[in-house]
């Protein structure tokens, strides 16, 4: 299969941002539909929707994206290390239910003086934006996107690195 890809793809970069624009539109075609069912399912209960400035909106949906594009190139990282869709698959169920997150981060809440690290893993930029926009006033906006940025530049560094040494 690798043969056949890279006759018509000459680039493993290339070959590398196509995974990674096409893990940008999945992660987007997956975050518009769970918006539209959040939203239908408090119109089906009849939960009162506040207004909020398009801005704030824009703001969250853009911290959320980068925060799920970063677990998106964490599950194909996983995916293209151990070449199987079920170590991929395992990966992606225990990130999005956040067990590996919530066990490293109450252990650094526990162990003094790396507290602070709890606040520099994508776990916690995730679960900070869990609660949609009005969550905007209560987290630090900067560090949500210099946490998810980082780890989205590392975990493609690191996919970029893995496919070059291995075959696709």
């Amino acid at each position: 299969f690798s043969k056949n890809v890279f006759s018509t793809v000459k680039s493993r970069r290339t070959y590398f941002a196509s995974k990674a624009i096409t893990l940008l539109i999945a992660t987007v075609l997956f975050f518009c539909v769970a918006v539209v069912a959040a939203l239908l399912g408090a119109a089906i209960v009849g939960l009162n929707l506040v207004a909020t400035p398009f801005g704030e909106v824009v703001l969250w949906a853009a911290l959320a994206l980068l925060t799920f594009w970063a677990l998106a190139m964490l599950v194909a990282l996983f995916a293209w290390l151990t070449k199987t869709k079920t170590g991929a698959l395992l990966i992606g169920i225990f990130v999005s239910i956040g067990l590996i997150g919530g066990i490293i981060a109450t252990f650094a809440s526990y162990v003094p003086g790396i507290e602070f690290l709890k606040d520099l893993m994508l776990y916690s930029s995730w679960s900070s934006l869990q609660y949609g926009v009005g969550s905007l006033a209560t987290v630090d906006i900067v560090r949500i996107a210099c946490v998810s940025g980082g780890y989205l530049l590392v975990y493609s560094l690191l996919g970029m690195l893995v496919l070059r040494k291995k075959d696709i």
